[in-house]
């Protein structure tokens, strides 16, 4: 199996795919294979990738963080699935309907939220950018539809600041890193680990051109290589993290995340918590979600379309995925920066798809 993943990733690396990558898959029982090729960093100077390569994990931050942080609030009756937002983010009442949202809809992406928005250029700080949210009209009464969105998740580690009254990156270490044994994963990683984090972007050119092409203007973009820091322009601003994006990890400590939610994956959650997080959430809306996954579709072009029946994952921005197949007890994880030095056109997706073809074939 290594050799054929191996393969396949300087196969992509030689096309000009990504720099380099890191993947690791964990099998039933708990066992990591685990391996690296090409580079984690072009500039400023060549840098090796390793398996102990840290990687920005861009939108894995929401079904590994994000959503499980909440799940673990659903679990000790701290909340409930049916809870209005509302009564932790009153901001929302300045939105029509806004005060229908539940938690369950945040979490399966059928809150009524736009896909993305630029949040920073109308905030500077936690309160400010619910403000913002809120004065984003709703798409759809919240239920009715789905569309997969950045600012749900945002208004969402908000709430759980709120609710635990810590910050995001002090309850992933105290609820999920610590008592997973996870020390390669951050939010807001500490500057000493620059050497072992793999660079993103040269400057926010990508999301200055997105923010130029709704007519809005922002003077604080990066201007040099984003290192050690979250690309996503929302989490950065916000402090460095958020309910988007802001992970930090590496191949093997991602499947490991991800591995809570199989049934031999340890007792972080309750069993039929974990089945309802990744049963589908929006059935006849348009993608099928679980709570803060997303679930295998029906495409022969799907990533997880090697995979069982049932199987569940994320992807993010930066080239990163996690791939979870229940019935074979698999979890395949794929960690790249395909955003350095810049964002260009790639087939990310197919590479997902032949590396859980390549899992499927050995499993």
């Amino acid at each position: 199996m290594t050799e054929a993943i191996e393969a396949l990733l300087d196969e992509q690396i030689a096309a000009g795919e990504f720099p380099g990558a890191a993947w690791a898959v964990r099998f039933r029982g708990g066992e990591i294979a685990a391996g690296a090729r090409g580079l984690a960093a072009r500039l400023p100077a060549p840098r090796g990738a390793t398996a102990n390569t840290i990687w920005d994990a861009a939108s894995l931050t929401k079904p590994l963080v994000t959503a499980t942080l909440a799940l673990l609030a659903v679990d000790t009756g701290t909340m409930r699935l049916a809870d209005p937002v509302i009564r932790l983010a009153p901001e929302l009442k300045a939105s029509r309907g806004a005060d229908r949202i539940t938690l369950a809809d945040l979490l399966a992406h059928r809150a009524g939220f736009q896909a993305w928005y630029p949040l920073y250029t109308e905030a500077a700080d936690r309160d400010g950018y619910l403000n913002a949210i809120a004065r984003r009209p709703l798409r759809y009464w919240p239920g009715s539809g789905e569309i997969y969105t950045c600012l749900g998740f945002i208004l969402l580690g908000v709430v759980l600041e709120r609710l635990f009254d810590r910050s995001l990156p002090d309850l992933a270490r105290e609820r999920l890193f610590e008592p997973l044994g996870l020390r390669d994963s951050h939010l807001c990683p500490n500057a000493a680990l620059r050497p072992r984090i793999a660079p993103t972007e040269l400057g926010n050119a990508h999301e200055r051109l997105m923010v130029c092409d709704r007519g809005l203007s922002f003077s604080g973009f990066r201007e040099t290589l984003i290192h050690g820091e979250v690309n996503d322009g929302n989490a950065f601003h916000m402090g460095g993290a958020a309910g988007n994006a802001g992970l930090f990890s590496t191949a093997s400590d991602v499947v490991q995340l991800a591995a809570t939610f199989l049934d031999d994956g340890g007792e972080l959650l309750s069993p039929a918590l974990r089945n309802s997080a990744t049963r589908n959430q929006t059935l006849g809306l348009a993608e099928g979600r679980g709570f803060g996954w997303l679930l295998r579709g029906d495409s022969p072009s799907h990533p997880a379309a090697p995979l069982s029946r049932g199987a569940f994952g994320h992807t993010g921005f930066t080239g990163c995925s996690v791939w979870c197949d229940a019935s074979r007890g698999v979890v395949v994880a794929l960690m790249t920066n395909r955003i350095h030095p810049s964002v260009e056109p790639t087939s990310i997706q197919a590479v997902r798809r032949r590396l859980n073809e390549i899992v499927v074939g050995y499993v």
